[in-house]
């Protein structure tokens, strides 16, 4: 299912949505500009081509540990639509 709302994409969710509490977004989705294809990281709010690379370097986790944090589902991949 997907959303848009103000020029941004909502994948994965189940209502209600939830604010995440400890940062950006909303719990279990993960946003995406539609435009750029960027995703932003829950943590620190930027926005990024593949958070892979940026979650681990900058904010020490394993991409599990993030989907586990944020609430994605494990099969959730942290990249935008053109990759």
């Amino acid at each position: 299912m997907e959303i848009a709302q103000e020029n941004i994409k909502l994948y994965g969710y189940k209502e209600p949505l939830m604010r995440f509490k400890d940062g950006f977004g909303y719990e279990g989705a993960l946003l995406m500009n539609p435009v750029s294809s960027q995703v932003q990281c829950h943590f620190c709010g930027k926005w990024f081509d593949t958070l892979g690379p940026h979650i681990n370097f900058k904010h020490s986790l394993t991409a599990a540990e993030y989907k586990e944090t944020v609430g994605l589902l494990p099969s959730a991949a942290l990249i935008g639509e053109k990759y």
